[in-house]
């Protein structure tokens, strides 16, 4: 399938899925956030859902925290899914993280991430 397949209509334009999420995070553009995510968005981590103002907020502290993947590889993208794996370091511990949206109606519907402590 051609990768221009599965471009989205952003803010700032035509994007791939991989392209928002890093320019969410290299710019900290919270309306571009709010843009991509859908109505019905979810977080899920471990054993909670968090729901799409409660995941913007969330996002907001992680960046304040200094929390930036952007530096992740596309595993696999679908015309509904991305799947994207980075590293994270956060005192000098480092964890890997694998990071899955759903996508529904042009925009992020569901997202999981699984972390995996490197050096506990």
């Amino acid at each position: 399938m051609q990768k221009d397949k599965f471009l989205i209509d952003t803010k700032r334009g035509k994007m791939t899925r991989y392209n928002a999420w890093k320019y969410f995070f290299d710019t900290r553009d919270f309306d571009f956030l709010e843009h991509i995510l859908h109505e019905d968005f979810m977080l899920i981590e471990e054993y909670s859902m968090i729901t799409k103002l409660d995941a913007i907020k969330y996002f907001g502290e992680l960046v304040e925290a200094g929390w930036n993947p952007s530096n992740g590889k596309v595993a696999a993208e679908s015309k509904n899914s991305i799947t994207v794996e980075y590293n994270f370091e956060e005192n000098g511990k480092l964890s890997q993280h694998t990071m899955v949206q759903l996508w529904k109606d042009g925009k992020v519907w569901r997202e999981i991430d699984l972390e995996e402590k490197v050096n506990p």
